[in-house]
């Protein structure tokens, strides 16, 4: 078991560099991870990086799963991401490596972790980036398995019975760092998944169980700053050549041109005196450089000598005469005294100079015209390095540029981007316009009333010549009379209901007259002459008695 202490930023970059480790040595290794969020993330990493891997969570289909485990299984590919729902319960064959991105919550699920490798007899290691907010979830797993925790010291040399924290070199950590900033900054999809899986690990950190209080008392006691040495199974050497070979000749390095002959021709006056004042140096230069002995401070007087009057050749400037004896250094030092005890007598008589305290300031400060002054000529030759940081970066990506479009100064916003049903990322800004050109062919359109309510009464009113004649539409234009619009006007609503109950109500009243009428004249039949009688044997409306056939209330037979 092996455990690194790192921060919770620089994890990528030491998965990476373990990861590449590992397929360097045909290793088969797993990576656990807290979400499924992570999983993601660290899998495009790793195939940014060049590194085949595949991956597996509870929520990827069946048959994604079945052949990712296939291809890791037929060692087609030797990393496998994974969350914890290959801990257990996932026929996995023997592996080398294990590898805890986020180390557990609960020390029975460490075990299952790593109990993946070292299996029947055979010889596995596990990997654990411990971040600081992790460390007393450390000491509950050794107090659990009831060994000592001990930290890495500078002369420990790696034991397979002996576990060690020794943290993580920053030096292997700088190696991935730049490419991890290349690939955040160019692909869109890292970026966005890196911001989910933030998202996702402070879900988690709210929902997984605490440790116990004295592991977390113990963890701000005594593992507070985890200052140990990196651990002894890096390999020093490796970690060690990179950086320092890259520092030591930034070290060597000694650039010829100085800053007033950086960006700048050969017409301006600095640029040519300091190539003469390199030429007339490069004979003592040289000599300098050559001469180690004690000797040479002998003759550092001499050469001094001679670099001041090169320069004052070159420069032109009037050469001081150095005081060679005390006799000429005693007036110029009372002179001096005088000088200053007469400031100190100004000054506390409120005496008001003619020049301001800050008039130099003010000098510099104020825009000079003369192109060959010396605050011209300095701010010509400065050169500004910045975006050399996070600060310097950010203050770039916050500056203003001139757009010809709007003709303003605007600065670079991020645009944000939303996930269509294909998949594909697309401007959050983006509108085909088809359904609007759609509306406005089948006039389906929705109007503002508030704003065009006087235009539309004078377009869509209906009005009529007289009574009983036929309708006349007035519109803008009666002769371009286009397609009837679909959507009705709330007066038209209104209209149609009117309409519609006033015909029901008179169809209500026609059927409760029917029915009255029906009543009336089925009360009339059955108690008046309509009514059967009791010794008949057919049925007699009104006609004579007896038999023969019925008389509907006619006249005599035979007589029309």
């Amino acid at each position: 078991m092996v455990f690194f202490a790192c921060r919770d930023n620089d994890k990528a970059s030491a998965l990476l560099y373990l990861s590449r480790k590992a397929v360097r040595e045909q290793k088969q290794t797993i990576i656990f991870c807290a979400t499924m969020k992570h999983v993601e993330y660290f899998s495009t990493i790793l195939t940014e990086a060049g590194l085949d891997c595949c991956f597996l969570y509870s929520q990827l289909d069946a048959s994604a799963r079945k052949m990712n485990i296939t291809r890791f299984r037929n060692k087609q590919c030797m990393l496998l991401v994974v969350t914890d729902v290959a801990a257990r319960g996932v026929d996995i064959p023997l592996m080398d490596n294990a590898i805890n991105v986020h180390f557990p919550a609960k020390s029975k699920l460490f075990i299952h972790r790593v109990g993946r490798v070292a299996r029947a007899g055979k010889f596995g290691t596990s990997y654990s980036l411990v971040s600081p907010d992790e460390m007393p979830y450390v000491l509950d797993l050794f107090l659990f398995l009831g060994r000592p925790l001990k930290l890495a010291v500078d002369n420990d040399v790696y034991k397979v019975d002996e576990t060690l924290m020794g943290s993580f070199p920053d030096d292997l950590v700088h190696l991935e760092t730049e490419f991890l900033r290349n690939i955040h900054e160019i692909s869109m999809e890292v970026s966005d998944l890196k911001h989910k899986s933030d998202n996702a690990m402070k879900k988690y950190i709210r929902t997984r169980p605490p440790p116990s209080s004295e592991s977390v008392r113990r963890s701000k006691k005594e593992f507070k700053t985890l200052e140990c040495a990196p651990h002894p199974i890096l390999d020093k050497s490796i970690s060690m050549s990179a950086d320092h070979s890259v520092l030591q000749e930034l070290r060597n390095y000694r650039p010829q041109a100085t800053i007033f002959e950086l960006n700048a021709s050969s017409k301006l006056p600095t640029v040519n005196i300091m190539k003469a004042k390199r030429n007339a140096h490069q004979r003592l230069v040289q000599k300098k450089e050559k001469e180690v002995d004690e000797s040479e401070e002998e003759e550092e007087s001499a050469d001094e000598t001679g670099v001041i009057e090169s320069f004052d050749n070159v420069v032109k400037v009037t050469k001081l005469n150095l005081p060679q004896d005390e006799k000429v250094a005693e007036p110029r030092k009372a002179k001096k005294r005088k000088y200053d005890e007469q400031k100190e007598r100004d000054k506390m008589e409120h005496y008001v100079s003619y020049r301001a305290a800050d008039d130099e300031t003010e000098k510099g400060y104020a825009v000079d015209n003369n192109a060959n002054s010396f605050d011209a000529l300095a701010k010509n030759s400065s050169v500004d390095i910045i975006a050399d940081d996070d600060k310097g970066l950010y203050r770039e990506k916050g500056k203003k540029k001139w757009d010809r479009k709007t003709k303003k100064y605007v600065g670079e916003q991020s645009i944000k981007r939303i996930r269509t049903e294909e998949g594909t990322l697309v401007p959050a800004s983006y509108k085909s316009g088809r359904y609007e050109k759609w509306q406005t062919q089948q006039k389906m359109k929705y109007r503002n009333d508030d704003d065009n309510e006087e235009e539309d009464e004078a377009a869509n009113k209906r009005l009529y010549r007289a009574r009983g004649q036929k309708k006349v539409w007035h519109t803008k234009d009666s002769n371009k009379r286009g397609p009837r619009d679909e959507v009705k006007r709330p007066e038209q609503i209104f209209k149609a209901r009117r309409q519609k109950d006033k015909i029901q109500g008179y169809q209500e009243h026609r059927r409760q007259e029917n029915l009255k009428r029906k009543i009336g004249s089925l009360q009339n039949k059955r108690s008046g002459t309509g009514s059967f009688k009791k010794g008949g044997s057919k049925p007699s409306f009104g006609g004579r008695s007896g038999g023969g056939k019925p008389s509907f209330g006619g006249r005599a037979r035979g007589k029309k």
